[in-house]
């Protein structure tokens, strides 16, 4: 039996997924096994199969990586589970760190890792993640951890809690964290242990869908604290409530920015309409901002 079960949910992956499962293969910790599951996938990866004896696949109709990813679980027998994402690297050391800080404290139920970013070639940006120790208090206030691929858990204390939630897609993870968190440690290792890869296609650029599912999970939570009296994490769910509302109507207003520089006026009018409920201050600032420079860039003429 491995110490480390490893999935990874695959839909279409390309070139992508060879890369994901080679920084596997170059791990200095080598007591894995990993399950790569088809999620209905229309390309052919069994391919990854000959990579090493070690790596095996799962298929299922296409159900969502949620789906994906429990099936994965489920087929998977170690101690520790990590996840990685089809698109993103691990770095060398990123499982041997992981399993020391596990095995040292009984109670860490998940460990995660800082990252860094590249871009759809592979390439290295400037940009450092803003990863760090955080405790179910601070989850709650809506500082989550970016993407799976930096995540090992325990497998005894993810039975415990649930797996993953369908019906929080596409913020499934989160909502797993926090159950996990709720009764658990968590451990940080501060070195730069993955590489998440920034493309067009990244779930998070979903941020209607995103911010509706990260409300019901925050409220959820919200309702527990309620029902058992827990002044400091009824505060943190509010106060996550009101950081995700100016985290995503912002972002939303960028989108607007974009669509009427592309001069497309109704993607525009829903992007504005959205930020304009849900971050007012931000988008007055931003527009007084640009009124400020326009007119100093006409007074420079």
């Amino acid at each position: 039996m491995p110490s480390v079960s490893i999935v990874i949910p695959a839909y279409n992956p390309g070139s992508y997924l060879q890369f994901a499962v080679q920084s596997v293969i170059n791990q200095s910790f080598q007591d894995w096994e990993l399950i790569v599951v088809d999620d209905g996938s229309p390309e052919d990866i069994s391919y990854i199969e000959t990579l090493d004896p070690r790596v095996v696949i799962v298929r299922q109709k296409n159900s969502g990586q949620s789906i994906a990813r429990n099936v994965g679980i489920m087929a998977s027998t170690g101690e520790y589970i990590a996840f990685l994402d089809q698109d993103d690297l691990w770095n060398p050391t990123k499982l041997e760190k992981q399993v020391e800080a596990m095995q040292e404290d009984a109670k860490v139920v998940l460990c995660h890792t800082q990252f860094s970013f590249i871009d759809e070639a592979g390439h290295n940006t400037t940009e450092i993640g803003f990863g760090r120790y955080q405790t179910y208090y601070d989850l709650l206030e809506g500082s989550g951890i970016c993407g799976a691929s930096t995540v090992m858990v325990r497998r005894t204390a993810l039975e415990k809690c649930g797996l993953f939630d369908f019906f929080s897609q596409p913020a499934e993870d989160y909502d797993v964290w926090l159950r996990l968190m709720y009764k658990g440690k968590m451990f940080f290792v501060p070195s730069c242990e993955v590489q998440y890869r920034k493309h067009n296609s990244n779930q998070s650029i979903q941020y209607k869908q995103m911010y509706d599912c990260i409300v019901h999970i925050i409220k959820k939570h919200l309702l527990i604290a309620r029902q058992k009296g827990d002044a400091k994490a009824m505060a943190s769910a509010q106060k996550g409530l009101k950081r995700i509302r100016g985290t995503f109507g912002s972002q939303a207003y960028e989108q607007s920015r974009e669509s009427l520089r592309q001069a497309k006026y109704s993607a525009f009018l829903n992007h504005f309409s959205f930020a304009a409920r849900h971050s007012s201050r931000y988008v007055l600032r931003s527009m007084a901002s640009k009124v400020k420079n326009d007119m100093g860039l006409r007074h420079k003429r």
